[in-house]
């Protein structure tokens, strides 16, 4: 048996080496009882063209007749399969499996089978019309002119391969970045055989050698990029339109790797991200992506800002299996309204507990006071118990009026005006009993506020003021040089140990205090979108700070006013 060599042996036989490779890594890398239609289509169908690329080469390089015929009939074990194989990957890719069965791709065998049976005996010509050797330059070269059951084949091939072109082209169509690269390596990979094949049929190729397996090793190559590079075998593409569009959590779909290959638009808004964040590690797009671990619906908080806006949002995953874990899904939910309500309500029953102290011990003590000085001043006709009984009656006044002030609070502030900071401290001052008091007034500071809250933020700290150090305390209302305002004392300050609780409902250091005052405070300065803290100031005295306040003015330090009412 003589045999001659071309240049054309070498791409042969290195296709047939990349095709049985991706098929080697293909069922090596994913285990056999996780096998679907798609991967076993993509091993089968580069089985074959192994099979097709090898055994033409062999043909190629024989130099007798009987040798060619019988290497053209044997490659057609893998040439028949090819179509078929490609038909069936292209419907695993496209989450089309539930059309297949083993029944069904029997019944597409059928004429690739038929082929089969006829080629080795070649019955009344149905597949092959005519053989003859002929001389190509240096090389013989085998002509065979087909018959009808081949030319049957033949059309069928191409029904197949366009049929999984376009399952492709819709796939590709209706998914992401990621599996619309795949779907185009895919696509050229089944091209190029495809108009190489044409060429060959009709003869348009001057040098008698059929390019059709060589340009299966192109295919090959780009099979298994597509089908290993973007992992397409890990998550089949399913139809966007019925699952990401209308869920209204954000859906984000990593790969086994982490790597993010789809999220839902609800994702992009949550998130504030784009396209581009498909095949980015999971831990760019999500910060805490890693904190979630392996355990499913184990839930994280994440923060998310949007511009001037701070979102809170819940991140829960879930794992996507068959047998083994390909991928996970994080389901993204907005929880910052829920979050919010959930800070008003337990604000609420901070509320609620407070008027209930108020009521069960506050008010209890005054009315026992009346009670019992209302019965010694019938038993011995006494004045000054009624100037106790009138003592009584002012501090339930007080109370009374705190509780309902609470009871407004809560809300946040949406309709500021622009307001003068000493005027409204110098109206504050003149309603509330400062008996020798003096307060200075440092500041021409003016700033966006509800005249009416900040007003009673004032009375309130002024009231603190004379309540803790006297009647002949000084106040001084001045501007931060940070920004804002303080309002202070020349008392004997808070002790440190008791600042994070002045503020809290209920909480007093004096005695007959409602514990409600600062409360209310925080309360109001919270509604604003301020914030409020106490500390000592210069002289040692008590110092509340207000910071966070959007000024519309100068503020000046400068000049000053001092104020004493007469009570």
């Amino acid at each position: 048996m003589a045999w001659q060599f071309s240049p054309y042996l070498i791409l042969l036989f290195f296709a047939a080496i990349v095709a049985v490779g991706w098929a080697l890594y293909g069922a090596h890398t994913v285990p056999f009882q996780e096998w679907d239609y798609q991967i076993g289509g993509f091993v089968v169908l580069n089985l074959a063209v192994a099979v097709w690329t090898s055994v033409y080469g062999i043909q190629i390089a024989s130099t007798t007749l009987g040798t060619k015929l019988l290497a053209y009939k044997l490659l057609h074990i893998g040439g028949v399969t090819v179509p078929l194989a490609w038909f069936v990957f292209s419907l695993g890719y496209g989450g089309l499996e539930d059309r297949l069965s083993l029944l069904r791709i029997g019944g597409l065998a059928v004429i690739p089978a038929t082929l089969l049976v006829t080629l080795p005996t070649n019955p009344e010509s149905l597949a092959l019309a005519s053989i003859t050797l002929r001389r190509s330059g240096d090389i013989f070269l085998l002509d065979v002119q087909h018959g009808p059951v081949y030319a049957l084949f033949l059309s069928y091939s191409y029904v197949l391969l366009l049929s999984g072109g376009y399952v492709l082209v819709r796939t590709g169509l209706r998914q992401n970045r990621v599996f619309r690269g795949a779907s185009s390596l895919l696509l050229v990979g089944v091209a190029v055989p495809f108009v190489v094949n044409l060429v060959h049929v009709f003869g348009l190729q001057p040098s008698g050698i059929n390019y059709t397996p060589i340009s299966l090793s192109i295919s090959a190559f780009l099979f298994g990029v597509a089908v290993f590079r973007y992992r397409v075998h890990d998550l089949t593409p399913i139809a966007r339109e019925e699952t990401f569009e209308s869920i209204q959590e954000g859906i984000v779909v990593f790969d086994s790797n982490d790597r993010v290959v789809d999220l839902n638009p609800a994702a992009k808004a949550i998130l504030a991200l784009d396209s581009t964040a498909i095949g980015r590690p999971g831990s760019d797009v999500l910060p805490q992506y890693e904190e979630l671990g392996d355990t499913d619906q184990e839930s994280r908080e994440l923060t998310v800002e949007r511009g001037e806006t701070t979102r809170i949002v819940e991140m829960r995953q879930s794992s996507i299996t068959a047998d083994t874990t390909h991928g996970h899904i994080v389901v993204l939910q907005d929880i910052t309204e829920r979050r919010e309500y959930i800070q008003r309500i337990e604000r609420q029953n901070e509320r609620l507990d407070a008027f209930a102290s108020v009521v069960a011990h506050d008010l209890r003590n005054p009315l026992s006071v009346i009670s019992g000085h209302t019965k010694l001043a019938e038993e011995t006709d006494d004045p000054e118990h009624f100037d106790t009984i009138n003592d009584a009656v002012k501090r339930m006044d007080s109370l009374l009026e705190n509780m309902l002030t609470l009871a407004r609070q809560g809300e946040a502030i949406d309709d500021p005006e622009e307001v003068c900071l000493d005027t409204i401290a110098d109206k504050a001052w003149s309603v509330v009993e400062t008996g020798d008091a003096t307060l200075s007034t440092r500041t021409e500071l003016r700033i966006e506020a509800d005249p009416e809250g900040l007003q009673q933020i004032f009375e309130n700290l002024f009231r603190n003021a004379i309540d803790h150090v006297g009647e002949d305390v000084t106040v001084v209302v001045g501007a931060l040089p940070t920004g804002g305002f303080y309002v202070e004392d020349d008392g004997p300050g808070i002790p440190e140990d008791d600042r994070d609780r002045v503020f809290s409902a209920g909480y007093s250091t004096g005695e007959g205090g409602t514990g409600l005052g600062l409360n209310i405070v925080a309360e109001l300065v919270e509604a604003h979108g301020w914030t409020i803290s106490v500390t000592d100031g210069p002289d040692g005295g008590c110092r509340f700070e207000i910071t966070d306040i959007q000024t519309v003015g100068k503020a000046t330090t400068g000049q000053q006013k001092a104020y004493r009412y007469p009570q």
